[in-house]
């Protein structure tokens, strides 16, 4: 039950700021704003409070500051996961200067995008390791691994918005699947460590330093559940999904209310009589018509 609190302010951290982020992207698209941005202030006038305005960014702050306390001291008291914990710290700390660098030395966009791409690489190479330091037999492996894959899709978005910020979708896929992996760090903290969830056939070994794996005796025990995660995974997405076309519709109809986004009009053209009349002909000279 201790490991299951450990995803819970995981779930909430990642599936609230994307779904900020996912907002905040598609509210710029509307309001046709070309460039994507890796972080957007809430949308309140100028004359508010500096604080009030970047309260998700010191938010942020703080959060990645108690996530990083937190693994370093996993790392210091785990025998088993040592050093993937302590790449877990340095991870995280590289995203802290990420955040830090929108108050103390704003950088470009695309170089703000491709630091994040580095940080989304490491995090999906740390979550590989977690999954091969498991047995094969334990449910961990194969959730670890759904991880990984997971950040290695914000890790490409971000390399294409560093390359080119105008792709609506690139910032679209790194904010839904921020509110993916908060999603499956539920629902694996739900199917891994409390015994109601537990796949059929499989238990959690309560003998092990730390909170032990969650194993499979038999081979069908575990491609059952496998099948389960792989089915948890399929609605978690179906659900990102849902969300994202729920924002798009309702921030469009709140933006077309507002004046702030319509239907194409094309710029009046001038018609082939109209130019004809706004032609100046130059007077021909006598010495002209005489030549």
């Amino acid at each position: 039950m201790s490991l299951l609190l450990d995803h819970i302010p995981t779930f909430l951290f990642l599936f609230t700021y994307g779904l900020y982020h996912l907002i905040s992207s598609v509210r710029s698209h509307l309001l046709r704003h070309a460039s994507a941005k890796p972080y957007y202030p809430l949308p309140l006038s100028s004359h508010r409070s500096h604080v009030l305005r970047h309260f998700p960014l010191y938010l942020t702050i703080l959060l990645l500051l108690v996530a990083i306390f937190h693994s370093a001291f996993t790392s210091a008291v785990s025998d088993n996961f040592h050093f993937v914990s302590l790449q877990s710290s340095i991870v995280l700390l590289l995203f802290q200067l990420i955040a830090l660098s929108f108050v103390l030395f704003p950088l470009p966009s695309d170089a703000t995008f491709l630091i994040a791409a580095v940080a989304f690489l490491l995090l999906s190479l740390t979550s590989r390791a977690l999954s091969a330091s498991f047995s094969s037999s334990d449910l961990q492996s194969p959730s670890h691994y759904i991880e990984s894959v997971i950040s290695f899709s914000s890790a490409a978005a971000a390399v294409v918005l560093a390359i080119n910020p105008t792709i609506f979708i690139a910032e679209i896929t790194i904010s839904a699947s921020v509110c993916l992996r908060g999603l499956w760090a539920l629902q694996a903290g739900l199917m891994l460590y409390v015994d109601r969830f537990v796949p059929e056939g499989c238990h959690i070994l309560m003998d092990v330093k730390g909170g032990g794996p969650t194993r499979c005796d038999l081979d069908e025990s575990k491609v059952r559940a496998m099948a389960i995660m792989d089915l948890v995974l399929v609605v978690d997405t179906v659900v990102v999904t849902i969300i994202f076309i729920a924002i798009y519709v309702t921030t469009r109809r709140f933006c077309t209310k507002r004046g702030g986004v319509g239907p194409y009009e094309p710029l009046p053209t001038s018609t082939g009589i109209e130019i004809v009349d706004h032609v100046q002909m130059k007077p021909i000279g006598k010495n002209s018509m005489q030549a």
